[in-house]
């Protein structure tokens, strides 16, 4: 397959896929792709785009729990102090 973008052969790769839909972020990691080498446009198989529909329609869960930290640009936050690291004695 050629790239839309730029016209170059596109190739198999993987890709982090992000999207923000009624206040929820859904995030999914190593999803299959086609990858252009040149311009970095990426496309998806109808299929796996299929398959990313179900995974953000919020009427299914990851089997595996993940915690996110989401920030809306401009919002104050708190800093959390360092744990100092102290040397054992010798």
């Amino acid at each position: 397959m050629h790239c839309n973008h730029c016209g170059n052969v596109m190739e198999e790769s993987k890709t982090t896929f992000t999207v923000v839909k009624d206040n929820d972020v859904y995030v999914v990691k190593s999803v299959p792709c086609l990858e252009c080498p040149v311009c970095g446009h990426i496309s998806f198989t109808q299929s796996t785009s299929k398959k990313l529909d179900s995974y953000v329609s919020g009427r299914v869960i990851p089997a595996k729990q993940s915690k996110a930290r989401i920030f809306n640009w401009g919002d104050p936050v708190v800093e959390i102090p360092r744990k100092e690291t102290t040397k054992a004695p010798a």
